[in-house]
């Protein structure tokens, strides 16, 4: 009985369903398997004021002076909060449990496993067998991806002046100019900007491949796994971020992935940049990655800038990083230093502080449940 197939049976039979979350990388695919992450608004709003009320009491405590229809368009128009990712409480327990009764016959799916998640290797061109691996295991339920950074770009352009039925056709010919996958072949969604840019209206519009996203959608058609949606990292991660008046600037980044940068306020993206160089960040000696928290706190700086100044905002209070290195302690401290604002290490839902790698293919799993009258 392989490892999947156990997993599967600790959940049969339970009330919560079951949610995957594939993020796609340069070197392979992140795998979680988790109970769906589903959140209303009224709980959105309860947990928002329950993680201020904790935080206000955290800080008169803390000294003073302590340093089954696939949804093609692939972005969500807007984020959610995903504070509701607090979720399975008994999940470290159902891990133990499994992991106290290894299986004796080894898996014949290659799947590494660490508890509820899963690391498939692959090549910077190839995933087919990752994905094979994927659809031929016993995983069940709805599932969400993450497309790699290099596959998707977002390009904000002003909002062409049609009606919304014909806005996505629109889009198709604005963005041609800024992307290298033609016409025939482009596939896009796009979400607003949450304010006008020098009295403009602007739409951010996300590109990608047609060709590129066919052979998931292709490899996982016939399984027991029902894709759902496919997003870009950006949102992935914003959906881990509280819906909250304050801005949360985040430094983020998957596994070997370019580091990103991310402002998010009430749910929604208001920036977002990708830092080129800084992949094999978790590779870096000491003096390495101080040197490199220097160009990166410019990049931060940069970011306040635009979001003060040119969208007109409250200037950011923090720094959030969320960056799965061994180090990522002491490169939040070296940020610290070259900051004017506090920086702390992103607080991940509980029960997965310890799945900071995974951040990604957790977030893409939340799921936003709308609220109907009647």
């Amino acid at each position: 009985m392989s490892f999947i197939t156990r997993l599967k049976q600790r959940f049969s039979g339970k009330a919560a369903k079951q949610s995957i979350g594939l993020a796609f990388q340069r070197a392979g695919v992140g795998v979680c398997y988790i109970p769906s992450l589903v959140v209303t608004q009224a709980q959105a709003e309860q947990q928002a004021s329950a993680v201020a009320e904790k935080a206000a009491e955290e800080a008169l405590d803390t000294p003073e002076n302590t340093s089954e229809e696939i949804d093609t368009n692939f972005a969500t128009k807007d984020t959610v909060d995903s504070l509701a990712v607090a979720l399975a409480k008994q999940s470290q327990a159902e891990r133990a449990q499994i992991e106290e009764s290894p299986d004796p016959t080894p898996a014949a799916n290659p799947l590494k496993s660490n508890g509820l998640f899963l690391n498939l290797e692959g090549t910077p061109g190839d995933k087919s067998e990752a994905i094979a691996n994927i659809a031929t295991s016993d995983l069940t339920g709805d599932c969400f991806v993450v497309l790699p950074s290099d596959q998707v770009k977002i390009v904000q352009i002003d909002k062409p002046m049609v009606p919304e039925a014909d806005l996505a056709q629109a889009l198709k010919w604005q963005v041609k100019d800024y992307v290298t996958v033609g016409a025939e072949d482009l596939v896009l969604d796009y979400f607003d900007s949450p304010v006008l840019l020098n009295g403009v209206e602007k739409v951010n519009v996300v590109c990608a491949s047609k060709r590129q996203i066919l052979p998931i959608l292709e490899g996982i058609h016939g399984s027991n796994i029902s894709i759902k949606k496919i997003i870009c990292e950006e949102f992935a991660f914003a959906q881990l971020v509280p819906v909250q008046e304050e801005a949360v600037l985040l430094l983020c980044q998957q596994p070997d992935e370019e580091l990103l940068i991310i402002i998010v306020k009430n749910g929604q993206i208001w920036f977002n940049r990708h830092l080129r160089g800084f992949a094999q960040v978790g590779n870096f000696e000491d003096q390495e990655l101080s040197d490199s928290a220097e160009k990166l706190s410019l990049e931060l700086q940069r970011a306040s800038d635009f979001f003060e100044r040119q969208l007109k905002q409250a200037a950011v209070t923090e720094v959030q990083v969320l960056v799965p290195i061994e180090k990522e302690a002491y490169l939040a401290r070296k940020l610290a230093e070259n900051s004017n604002v506090p920086v702390t290490l992103f607080k991940m839902p509980e029960g997965y502080e310890d799945q900071r790698g995974y951040a990604a293919s957790i977030g893409a799993t939340v799921v936003q449940e709308e609220v109907k009258n009647g």
